[in-house]
């Protein structure tokens, strides 16, 4: 290796040897080269020689440097690295609520048949596996692991430690996990299952050693009550054991800080709602007291207001807040978009934007989504479509929907395929698709007990449907025996007895019955819409148009409204102004074919011709009743 002393050393030796001393300004011997290089031009002299040498020990210094700059940086960034990843590793181990099932002790004879400790903990790990899986609860719930579990080992470098070996000791000691084991002993009446667990009572669970399945499965649901008793009860409730589910949770009220308190009021909430819709909104009223701005509880108000109360401006008014709010639980991601994908079509909805309602849904209909998932999304897609009148829409995505079914579609593609056929004014064969019968002895009704009127009342909301198709296909006894009997607080119980009443020729009383339904939903345009389209048929038009523009002073997008408007203007001979609003209607439903002969006869009634006729042409390809074609036909035969 070259040192800075030899050179000196040797460069001194020859310099001087080559020049008297008394001609050099300088000891050193880089500035001795130098002068000496200017008096001889030679290239191979010894000063040219010794400032090659002295340059080429220049760099290897500063590359040198630079190399150890580089090390010491990334073993810094290396300390940096590692101490973030203990860092991560140290948060993720205090939020560890696992459950380690440990291998269970077993009789020797047991262990002879296959049935070791780790098997059959195993077996008890497979059945809370698929308890989980089934559950779709509404808070996050322990994760579960066999103790017996394989891992992965990455070896840290001259230590011998895993980074396992430190995740595990991080999360026990900064974690909460649970360990649980068992021993299975025999019993003189077979065997008993003698469970274990960091922080719970012990739980023996009995029976003849024949039945060993079913006490796994009871060791099954021991285990997860130990470990989540909301997320058992959540599983309880989905499994039809409602009452089982609200005495799990009903004593967690009482326990913990606010936040906990207000996940077990939701929890028994959602327990209690086939029970008692009304206990239950309590219930959730009182999670919100406790945990303001909490979505899961605003979003169950919500469903229980819709589907339990037939409340939709209740419902209505939860859905707004609860777009403004983020999950609090852990539950799937991909269902959590897919649902507030779902809030927010409900929305529109409400509001008669049927065209918003349907670029909701559409980024869930194009997720990779579980088919159960895939289904319910397409099946709110049809229904926009048909809110929409887009008949092909519809036809285009039914098969699809019913190939997932199998052999019997569902009660909601029923319905689905129902609505679909009111768009031809198929009153008859919507009726007879229908699979709900408003007056059907074997469907529920009222009784003395929460669950009896519970179970009515969620009940209402098909049944309503069906009464409005009956009286379209004058049945009006049987529909008018239906609503008669209906709550007064139930917005389409309302709604339909208007338009039972509208249809049965009772104007004023529709009048009566609208407006209920108006005061009952104030934020919501239907009953106007409704109350708008009956007036017109009565041929009160100006008392129409302001119930029309009341309807659209609450959902400005809604196509019918505009229509309905632009029919009663044609009527009145206010041609331009109908037009307007054909024309708005159109931007809001393009697939709608009766509002394009309306507009077009509007336009030919201001004598363009050329222009009705390009939209009937439109029209003519569009889902169309037979009334709509008749009508068509004679506009295009020039009124003849």
């Amino acid at each position: 290796m070259i040192r800075v002393a030899d050179i000196d050393s040797f460069a001194r030796r020859t310099l001087m040897a080559r020049q008297p001393p008394s001609s050099l300004k300088t000891p050193d011997p880089v500035e001795m080269a130098q002068e000496m290089a200017g008096d001889d031009p030679a290239a191979a002299s010894a000063a040219r020689d010794l400032l090659v040498s002295q340059n080429r020990l220049v760099r290897m210094q500063m590359a040198s440097e630079r190399v150890g700059l580089i090390l010491k940086l990334l073993t810094g960034a290396a300390g940096l690295a590692a101490a973030a990843l203990l860092g991560v590793m140290a948060w993720s181990a205090s939020r560890d609520h696992s459950v380690i099932i440990q291998p269970f002790r077993v009789p020797a004879d047991m262990t002879a048949k296959g049935q070791d400790g780790p098997a059959v903990a195993g077996q008890v790990l497979d059945r809370v596996t698929r308890m989980q899986t089934a559950l779709r609860s509404l808070r996050g719930h322990s994760a579960f692991a066999t103790g017996s579990r394989i891992q992965t080992r990455i070896e840290i470098p001259t230590t011998g430690v895993s980074l396992n070996d430190l995740d595990e000791a991080l999360r026990g000691w900064l974690g909460h996990r649970r360990l649980v084991d068992a021993d299975i002993v025999r019993t003189p009446a077979g065997i008993a299952i003698n469970l274990r667990a960091t922080g719970a009572l012990p739980v023996t669970i009995e029976g003849p050693e024949a039945d060993l399945p079913r006490l796994l499965d009871q060791t099954a649901e021991a285990v997860m009550k130990m470990a989540s008793p909301l997320g058992y009860a959540d599983w309880l409730r989905s499994s039809g054991r409602p009452e089982e589910a609200v005495e799990v949770v009903r004593p967690l009220t009482a326990q913990g800080g606010p936040h906990e308190r207000a996940t077990a009021f939701l929890s028994l909430g959602y327990a209690i709602q086939t029970l008692d819709d009304r206990a239950a909104m309590a219930y959730l009223k009182t999670a919100v007291a406790l945990w303001p701005d909490n979505y899961e509880a605003e979003e169950g108000a919500g469903d229980i207001a819709l589907y339990g109360l037939q409340d939709e401006e209740a419902s209505y008014q939860a859905r707004l807040r609860v777009i403004g709010l983020h999950a609090t639980g852990d539950d799937d991601p991909v269902r959590r978009r897919a649902y507030r994908a779902l809030d927010r079509a409900y929305l529109g909805e409400e509001q008669g934007d049927f065209r918003a309602a349907r670029a909701a849904i559409e980024p869930a209909l194009q997720a990779d989504l579980p088919t159960d998932l895939t289904q319910l999304v397409g099946a709110y897609a049809g229904f926009e479509d048909v809110y929409l009148h887009d008949g092909g829409a519809v036809d285009a995505r039914l098969p699809q929907l019913l190939a997932m079914d199998g052999a019997a579609p569902g009660r909601r593609l029923t319905h689905l395929m129902a609505w679909r056929l009111t768009l031809e004014d198929d009153w008859a064969g919507a009726l007879a698709t229908n699979p709900v019968l408003a007056n059907d002895p074997s469907q529920p009704k009222p009784g003395p007990s929460a669950k009896e009127t519970s179970t009515y009342r969620r009940s209402l909301y098909w049944r309503a449907i069906e009464a409005h198709l009956e009286a379209r296909t004058g049945h009006l006894d049987d529909a008018e025996a239906f609503v008669s009997a209906t709550p007064l607080d139930c917005y389409i119980c309302l709604l339909t007895r208007g338009r039972v009443a509208w249809l049965g020729g009772h104007g004023s009383e529709a009048d009566q019955w609208f407006a209920k339904a108006a005061a009952f939903g104030p934020s919501l345009p239907r009953a106007y819409v409704y109350w708008g389209e009956a007036l017109i048929d009565e041929n009160r038009l100006d008392d129409a148009i302001t119930r029309l523009n009341e309807g659209l002073a609450r959902g400005p997008n809604w196509a019918d409204t505009h229509e309905l408007m632009g029919y009663a203007l044609l009527r009145k001979g206010e041609l331009k102004a109908a037009e307007t609003r054909f024309k708005e209607a159109a931007g809001l439903a393009p697939q709608w074919g009766r509002n394009r002969i309306l507009w077009g006869e509007a336009m030919m009634r201001q004598g363009r011709l050329s222009e009705a006729q390009a939209q009937w042409r439109i029209a003519a390809g569009l889902t169309l009743s037979p009334g709509d074609r008749a009508r068509l036909a004679y506009l295009q035969r020039g009124g003849r």
